[in-house]
C-alpha cells in the first residue's frame, strides 16, 4: 500500500504531543533526570523548570541522611592558624633613632647613621655624684685679694696686691676702669669724672677704687694727678666703647663708609645694650642722607629694623627698593628675600632669590643665600650646587676670610644634611684654615666624629668650641657624644646648658633630652621635656618621632598623629613609617592594609635593613598574606643571612604553606641559638608536635536516635531525642531534677568541646522554657561510695535569662557561679566552646561565646587520669517544663597512640 507523506508526518506529531502532555502530567511522580553527555560531545537536552506552586513540601533533608550508619567524621586537625593557636614571635622593641647633631643630616638619611638598639640603662641622677667640672665656683671665691692702688693716694684698708687669681686680667678690663701709675701699683675701679668721655690731657681723675674680689669700693672716691699716671682706661663695657667710638666719627660727606660701619658695630651691640640700637638707627639715617645713592646704606637700616622687630618698616624699605632705583641690585632682591623666608612667604622667597642670582652671575651674595635658603628648608641637594656655585665667586682678601669661611661652613653642612660624611669632614676642615676661630666649622667637625660613632673625638672637638665660646650646637653635640659613651650626667649637664642659648632652637636641646631621660627610664621627665620642645616648635620631625614612639609604646590613641607629623616633616623618614606600621599592627584588622602601605614605603627608604623586613613580614602574616610574609622574610635573609626574625618567619611560611620538614627545620636552626626568638621557636616545636597528637570528632546528628556513645539521662516525663538534625532535650518535670544528654571522654584526651545550643520559644507543650539550661565539662569521681563533681567548667543560662559561668576547681568547693556579661534570649542560638591549653605543663581554660573570649583563667586539674563528662543539661522544678536543643558537637582530643 502506497503511503503519502501528510498522513504520516501527522500520526507522528500526534505521537509526540501526546508524550509530552503524559509526561507533564505525570511530572510529580517522576524525578527530574540528570542530563548526560555522550563521549565525543553531544547536545543536553533541555530541562523544564517545574512549577514550585504545585509542588508538595518536601521533607527536611535530614530525612535523607543514613538513619543507622555510624558518623565517622574523626580527622586529624587542620593546621595552627595565627592567632591563639600559633602566636607570632615578639622580636623585642623596635630600635631607638638617636637625636641628630647639629649641624647634621636630614631625617631620610637618619637611619643611616643613628639607628640605636633600644636599650634602657636605668641612672638615677639625683643619687649621682656632683660632676667636678664647673669653672669657678668655691675656688674662686678662696682666691686672695687683689693689692690696688698707689701708696700716696690708696684709701685706709685698701688692697696692696696685684689683680687677684680668680679673675683675669680680661676680666678685669672688663669690668673695670684702670689707671697704670707711674710708680705704685695699678688701680682698678670706676672713673667717676663727669665728662670722662672728653677728658683734657692734664685733667685730673676723680677716681673710685673698687675690691675687685667683692666687687666693692673702698672709702670714698679720691682725686689722681693726671701727671702721675702714664695711661687711664675706660671699663671694655659696651656703654663706653660705644661712647669712645661716637666722638671718633664725623658727619661729613664722603665719611659715609665709616659711619656705616660705626652703626653696624652699634647694631652688634643692640642685644647688651639697648641703647645701641638707637645709636645704630641714628648713624645709618644720617649716612643714608649723606649718600642716598649707596644700597648700602638702605639695606643697613633695613638690618636695623629687621633686629628691632619692625618687620613692617623693613618690608616697606626694600620693596621701595627693589621697585625704585635698586631695582637691578642683587643685593636688595637678597634682604628682601631673607625677611620674606623670616616671615614664611617661602614662595616669594625663593623667587626673589632666584631673581637675585640671575641678576648678578657672579656675585657670590644671591648664591649664598639662595643656598642657605634651601639648607634652611630641607633641600640639601639643591644647596649643594648653590653653594658650590658661589665658591667659584667667593671674596678675596683679608676681609673675605669671614664669608670664605660662611660658605665651605654652608656647603659642608648641604654634604653633612645628605650624610656625605668624607666631604663634610673634609670641607669643615677647609674652612678652620680660612678661619681657625670659626665656631661652626669646629662643631660641625664634631658631629661628623659622632656620626662615625667616634664619640671620644666629638666631645674633645665640642669641648675645644666651649672653651672658647660655648654655643647650643657644641653643648648638643658633646651631650650627644657623652650619651653614647655613657656619662648620663655629663650629658645632661651639657644639654641643659644648650637650653636658652638658642632660643630658636631649644627643640634640638630638649629633644635630645627626652631622650637621654627615655634612655636612662625616666620616661615622664622624657614627656615633659618633649612637651616643652613642641612648643618651640610643634613642627619638629624629632621630637614628634620621639613623642609619637613614647605614646605608641604606652598604647595611647595620639601616637598617630604624632607619627604621621613626623613622617610627613619628611618623606623619607624611614623609622617614623615604621613606627606607624608597629602601630597600625596592635589595630583592627582593617588596619593591617595601612601597616602595609607604612612598611612598603620604609623599605623602599631603608631595603638594605633585615629588621624593617622581618617586621613587614609579620604584618603581613597578622594579615593572612603568607606569600607576601615569605617575600619579605626572603628578602630580609638577603640582606643579612643570619637574621633570626626572617629565618624563623619563613619557617612559619613553610608551616602554613605545608611544609613540615622545611617548617622544621627552619625552626631547629633558630632554637639552637640563644635568645628570645631561640624560645619562641621551641615554643612553636613543641605546639606543633602538641597540636598534631590530636585529632577532632564532629557529630552533626544525622540521624534518628542518639547512638555514638551518647548518654541520655533523663526523668519520667522528661525525653532526649533527634529530631531534625538535631537533639532535643524537652519535656514536663515530674518532680525536681536534672536531664542531660553527656558523653565520657578520657580526662588526659580532651581539648576542646564546641556546640550550638539554643532555647527555644516553647518545646512540646508550648510553653516557655522554665529550666535553667548548662553546657559543661565536669570530672565526677566516687569517694566513700558517693559520686563527687571534683571539677566542672561550663556556661549556665538560668530559667530568668542571666548567663553565669560554672566554674569549680578541684581545690574550692564552694565557687559561685559568675555572672557573665553575655545577652542569650529564647529562640537564639549560642556557639559555645570550652577549651584546654596544656601548654607548658599548666593546664588553663577558656570560655568562648559566638567566638568571643568571656573567660581566659581557668585552671584545668593537672592529672590525666580519670573521665570528663562532656554536654548538655536542663534542671528544674516539680511541675515546670523544659526545652533545649543543642547541634553541631565538635570535640578535639588526643589522638589513641
Amino acid at each position: 500500500m502506497e503511503l503519502r507523506r501528510e498522513p504520516v508526518l501527522f500520526f507522528l506529531t500526534a505521537a509526540v504531543v501526546g508524550w509530552c502532555g503524559w509526561s507533564l502530567y505525570s511530572d510529580s511522580a517522576s524525578p527530574i533526570r540528570k542530563p548526560t553527555l555522550k563521549k565525543g560531545g553531544g547536545e543536553v537536552p533541555d530541562l523544564r523548570v517545574p512549577d514550585l506552586t504545585k509542588m508538595p513540601v518536601p521533607a527536611r533533608p535530614d530525612l535523607r541522611r543514613d538513619l543507622y550508619g555510624e558518623p565517622k567524621d574523626t580527622r586529624p586537625l587542620p593546621k595552627l592558624e595565627i592567632g591563639a593557636g600559633l602566636p607570632l614571635p615578639e622580636p623585642g622593641p623596635y630600635p631607638w633613632v638617636a637625636p641628630p647633631p647639629v649641624p647634621g643630616p636630614v631625617p631620610s638619611v637618619w637611619h643611616r647613621f643613628l639607628r640605636t638598639p633600644a636599650k634602657v640603662e636605668a641612672f638615677d641622677f639625683a643619687a649621682a655624684p656632683a660632676d667636678d667640672g664647673n669653672v669657678g665656683g668655691e675656688a674662686a671665691a678662696a682666691a686672695p685679694p687683689a693689692n690696688v692702688g698707689p701708696d700716696s693716694a690708696a684709701p685706709a684698708g685698701a688692697p696692696a696686691a696685684a689683680p687677684q687669681a680668680g679673675l683675669s686680667a680680661e676680666e678685669l678690663e672688663r669690668r673695670y676702669d684702670h689707671l697704670v701709675p707711674r710708680e705704685g701699683l695699678e688701680m682698678w675701679g670706676k672713673v667717676k669724672n663727669q665728662n670722662k668721655y672728653d677728658l683734657k690731657e692734664d685733667e685730673a681723675i676723680l677716681f673710685q677704687q673698687y675690691d675687685v674680689k667683692n666687687d666693692k669700693p673702698f672709702g670714698a672716691p679720691y682725686t689722681v694727678e693726671r701727671a702721675k699716671l702714664l695711661r687711664v682706661t675706660l671699663a671694655r663695657t659696651v656703654r663706653n666703647q660705644l661712647e669712645q667710638r661716637k666722638r671718633k666719627v664725623k658727619w661729613v660727606a664722603g665719611n659715609e663708609g665709616q659711619i656705616r660701619e660705626f652703626a653696624m658695630q652699634c647694631l652688634e651691640w643692640g642685644n647688651e645694650e639697648p641703647a645701641a640700637f638707637a645709636e645704630a638707627e641714628r648713624q645709618l639715617r644720617k649716612a643714608l642722607e649723606l649718600a642716598p645713592s649707596d644700597p648700602a646704606n638702605s639695606l643697613g637700616l633695613g638690618q636695623l629694623l629687621e633686629s628691632t622687630f619692625r618687620y613692617e618698616e623693613a618690608w616697606k624699605l626694600y620693596r621701595d627698593m627693589t621697585d625704585g632705583a635698586f631695582k637691578a641690585s642683587a643685593d636688595a632682591w637678597v634682604a628682601l628675600a631673607s625677611l620674606e623666608s623670616r616671615l614664611h612667604l617661602m614662595a616669594d622667597a625663593q623667587a626673589h632669590l632666584e631673581k637675585a642670582a640671575s641678576l648678578e652671575p657672579q656675585n657670590y651674595r644671591p648664591k649664598l643665600a639662595l643656598g642657605e635658603f634651601y639648607l634652611s628648608g630641607g633641600r640639601p641637594d639643591r644647596a649643594l650646587e648653590t653653594l658650590e656655585a658661589a665658591i667659584r665667586f667667593e671674596p678675596q682678601g683679608a676681609e673675605g676670610v669671614p664669608m670664605r669661611a660662611r660658605i665651605r661652613r654652608r656647603l659642608a653642612e648641604a654634604q653633612l644634611a645628605l650624610g656625605q660624611l668624607d666631604a663634610a669632614a673634609e670641607t669643615f676642615t677647609k674652612s678652620r684654615t680660612v678661619a681657625a676661630d670659626d665656631p661652626g666649622a669646629t662643631v660641625g667637625l664634631a658631629a661628623v666624629a659622632l656620626l662615625r660613632h667616634k664619640a671620644k673625638d666629638a666631645v674633645a672637638l665640642a669641648g675645644e668650641q666651649i672653651a672658647r665660646k660655648p654655643t647650643a650646637a657644641a653643648y648638643v653635640t658633646r651631650g650627644l657624644a657623652q650619651i653614647e659613651l655613657g656619662d648620663f650626667l655629663a650629658a645632661k649637664n651639657d644639654l641643659e646648658a644648650a637650653v636658652g642659648l638658642d632660643p630658636v632652637r631649644d627643640v634640638r636641646p630638649l629633644s635630645a633630652l627626652a631622650y637621654l631621660y627615655l634612655r636612662t627610664g625616666h620616661v615622664d621627665d622624657a614627656v615633659s621635656s618633649l612637651e616643652k620642645a613642641l612648643l618651640n616648635d610643634p613642627g619638629d620631625a624629632y621630637a614628634r618621632y620621639l613623642m609619637g614612639r613614647i605614646q605608641r609604646d604606652r598604647g595611647q590613641a595620639s601616637a598617630a598623629e604624632s607619627l604621621q607629623r613626623a613622617s610627613s616633616v619628611d618623606l623619607g623618614f624611614v623609622d617614623a613609617l615604621v613606627e606607624l606600621g608597629l602601630l597600625r599592627t596592635t589595630e583592627e584588622l582593617t588596619e593591617l592594609a595601612d601597616a602595609e602601605r607604612y612598611f612598603t614605603k620604609a623599605v623602599e627608604g631603608d631595603g638594605s635593613s633585615a629588621e624593617i623586613h622581618g617586621r613587614r613580614g609579620l604584618a603581613q602574616l597578622q594579615a593572612n598574606q603568607v606569600r607576601r610574609a615569605r617575600e619579605s622574610f626572603s628578602g630580609g635573609l638577603k640582606v643579612d643571612k643570619d637574621h633570626q626574625l626572617c629565618k624563623l618567619g619563613l619557617a612559619i611560611c613553610d608551616y602554613l604553606e605545608d611544609n613540615g620538614m622545611g617548617a622544621r627545620k627552619g625552626l631547629r636552626d633558630v632554637a639552637d641559638r640563644k635568645g628570645a626568638l631561640a624560645d619562641y621557636a621551641l615554643d612553636a616545636i613543641e605546639r606543633i608536635e602538641t597540636h598534631e597528637k590530636k585529632e577532632e570528632w564532629t557529630d552533626a546528628f544525622e540521624r534518628q536516635s542518639l547512638r555514638a556513645e551518647w548518654n541520655a539521662t533523663a526523668l519520667q516525663g522528661m525525653r532526649a531525642t533527634v529530631q531534625g538534625g538535631e537533639v532535643i532535650l524537652e519535656g514536663d518535670y515530674p518532680s525536681s531534677g536534672e536531664a542531660s544528654v553527656t558523653r565520657d571522654l578520657p580526662a588526659a584526651h580532651f581539648r576542646i568541646l564546641e556546640v550550638d545550643l539554643r532555647v527555644p520559644v516553647g518545646g512540646a507543650s508550648k510553653v516557655p522554657n522554665q529550666a535553667d539550661v548548662s553546657f559543661f565539662v565536669k570530672r565526677v569521681e566516687t569517694r566513700q561510695g558517693r559520686q563527687i563533681t571534683s571539677f566542672e567548667v561550663g556556661i549556665l543560662r538560668e530559667r530568668t535569662g542571666a548567663v553565669k559561668l560554672r566554674y569549680k576547681d578541684a581545690n574550692d568547693d564552694a565557687s559561685p557561679n559568675i555572672e557573665l556579661p553575655v545577652s542569650w534570649p529564647e529562640g537564639t542560638t549560642l556557639h559555645l566552646r570550652i577549651e584546654r591549653d596544656d601548654h607548658d605543663n599548666a593546664p588553663m581554660g577558656r570560655i568562648l561565646v559566638n567566638g568571643e573570649v568571656v573567660r581566659a583563667d581557668l585552671k584545668f586539674p593537672r592529672g590525666a587520669s580519670g573521665q570528663f563528662t562532656l554536654g548538655v543539661s536542663a534542671a528544674s522544678d516539680t511541675g515546670r517544663s523544659a526545652s533545649v536543643a543543642f547541634d553541631n558537637v565538635r570535640i578535639v582530643r588526643k589522638r589513641d597512640q
